[in-house]
This record gives structure tokens, C-alpha cells and sequence, in this order.
């Protein structure tokens, strides 16, 4: 799996920035239904949960399933790497084991693609919350 690592490392990084290209063209329409204040009545809402509800459907749930999707993809040899790092470290000692760049940047484009997921899943329950406090 080593001489795989720097394709896992060129797609893991191509699908993160695709992936944060994706959030930041859906953010705004997100924000803009989530500083939306409900009305006292909620006949006068429609129009607010009929767009929140389109937003939900259209951009946050297919965002959500794909950024989940590929975080699972890529995090069973994140671990991988992170325990053979660790069995190296504990077995040889810190200063004996050679650093290696490309399981460093794999790791780190992993966390950051999780992280971004764990982003986008909480913007979806926010978005949803909104729904409850909008619907007619």
C-alpha cells in the first residue's frame, strides 16, 4: 500500500477540494435560509420552509451523503497509516523513525476532509432545526 499512497493522496486531495468548492457554492443559500427569523404566523412562512425545504433536498443532503462518503473512502487507511506511524514510534523510539512527508500530508488532507464533513453535518441539522421553527 505504500507505493499506493501518493494516488490516495492526489485523489483524497482532489476530492477535498472539490468538496470544499461544493460547500462554498451551497454556503450562502444555506446561511441566507438559516438568518431567516420565523414569522408570528406561520401562514406567513411558506414561502421561507418552501425554500429552506428545496435547499435541504437539492444542496444539503446530496453534500452531506457525498462529503460522508468519501471521509469513509479515505479513513481506513488514514488509520492505517496512523497505527503503523504510532508501532513505529513506540517500537523504535521518535528520534529513530524517519519522518515521511507523503503519510503526513495524507493524514492531514484526511482530517481535514473529516473535519469539513463534521461542518457540513452540523450546517444540516441547523438547516433542518430552521425547517422545524418555518413550517406552515
Amino acid at each position: 500500500m505504500e507505493n499506493e499512497l501518493p494516488n490516495l493522496l492526489s485523489s483524497a486531495s482532489i476530492l477535498l477540494a472539490i468538496l470544499t468548492a461544493l460547500f462554498g457554492f451551497f454556503y450562502p443559500s444555506v446561511k441566507e435560509v438559516l438568518e431567516i427569523t420565523p414569522k408570528l404566523h406561520s401562514a406567513d412562512n411558506i414561502k421561507s420552509y418552501k425554500s429552506a425545504k428545496t435547499i435541504f433536498k437539492a444542496k444539503q443532503i446530496p453534500l452531506t451523503i457525498g462529503s460522508v462518503i468519501i471521509s469513509l473512502i479515505f479513513l481506513p487507511e488514514m488509520i492505517h497509516q496512523i497505527k503503523k506511524s504510532t508501532n513505529a514510534i513506540i517500537t523504535y523510539g521518535l528520534k529513530n523513525v524517519e519522518y515521511n512527508t507523503m503519510i503526513a500530508s495524507y493524514i492531514t488532507v484526511c482530517l481535514f476532509m473529516i473535519f469539513l464533513t463534521i461542518m457540513i453535518i452540523i450546517l444540516g441539522f441547523r438547516l433542518r432545526k430552521q425547517m422545524v421553527k418555518l413550517k406552515p
